[in-house]
């Protein structure tokens, strides 16, 4: 472990993209779990990743004060064609798992679940450099909610975690972040995805996530922050954020599978009732509409596997 987080920056450019696009954060975690051969990484990853819808769950009864809005966002993040698709057979729906622990953590009311927030987002930070997103997610989140003060607090106790537990690595083992940072970016630019302008990548990124997301799921998103929902706002920022830094080129259905949670989160609302959530009408559970989305978002995973041909 000393040895490999005292050069993992210099060999990054080394290894394959799917090493060298992360932090080292994925191989400690397999090795810390003796995931040494396929049966043990794919139980590891159901195991992390099966946290993203009860914490969908967290995260919406937390945000709207009503649990039967919670239910409906994790059932949707269930039925997600992204979760479906890739949510036992990448090393992403792990990560997903991590950072929609953070989420949950990051935006609740209450001091532990806070506590595990920071500790989480710290853990997420050594998983995958766009997990970083969620921090971004939850300050929105807590601005719209609570106002601008508590979001700056939010933000710093987050980025004090990141470094305590940077500084700690690199303290004790050697590790660089900095370096591993520029190493990755390098890898990215020598990438096959530079072969498309950045124009390309700029409207397919989003296209690509909100596809297998699912286009209901997106399209409710999307009424949620028209409306102002404090998650509606957030999770389309995080993405345009992403689509307009461009670190993140192709597969994004797949790297970017955190923010599907989140964006179930703030779907719920408008899928789950008829009358405008907005308006502040307590109306129930559509359960007859529910069931239409959740039937069309799995038959949009069993179409794309079926003429797609993906190998996932």
């Amino acid at each position: 472990m000393h040895t490999y987080l005292d050069r993992f920056a210099e060999v990054v450019p080394s290894q394959t993209v799917n090493v060298a696009g992360h932090p080292p954060g994925p191989l400690l975690l397999m090795h810390w779990f003796g995931a040494t051969t396929p049966a043990r990484l794919a139980a590891l990853v159901i195991l992390i990743g099966s946290l993203c819808a009860p914490l969908a769950y967290r995260i919406a009864w937390t945000l709207s004060g009503d649990e039967r809005l919670g239910r409906v966002a994790g059932v949707l993040c269930v039925a997600s064609p992204d979760i479906l698709l890739f949510g036992v057979t990448s090393f992403d729906y792990a990560m997903a798992g991590f950072g929609t622990l953070a989420a949950a953590g990051l935006i609740a009311r209450t001091r532990p679940w806070r506590i595990l927030g920071y500790v989480a987002f710290a853990a997420a930070s050594l998983m995958s450099w766009a997990l970083l997103g969620v921090g971004a997610w939850a300050a929105l989140v807590v601005w719209r909610r609570d106002g601008f003060r508590r979001a700056v607090l939010l933000g710093v106790c987050a980025g004090v975690a990141v470094l305590a537990l940077q500084g700690f690595l690199a303290a004790s083992y050697g590790y660089d972040p900095i370096g591993t940072l520029r190493n990755t970016e390098q890898v990215y630019r020598d990438s096959i995805s530079t072969a498309r302008p950045y124009a390309f990548w700029l409207f397919g990124s989003p296209v690509a996530w909100g596809l297998l997301a699912g286009p209901p799921i997106v399209v409710a998103a999307l009424r949620g922050a028209r409306a102002g929902t404090a998650a509606g706002l957030a999770i389309l920022a995080v993405v345009l954020l992403a689509s307009l830094g461009g670190f993140t080129k192709a597969e994004t259905e797949r790297i970017w599978l955190f923010m599907t949670p989140l964006a179930c989160v703030a779907a719920a609302p408008f899928v789950a009732r008829r009358s405008d959530p907005a308006t502040g009408d307590a109306a129930p559970v559509d359960l007859r509409r529910l069931s239409v989305v959740l039937a069309a978002l799995v038959a949009e995973a069993f179409v794309f596997q079926l003429l797609m041909n993906t190998v996932w």
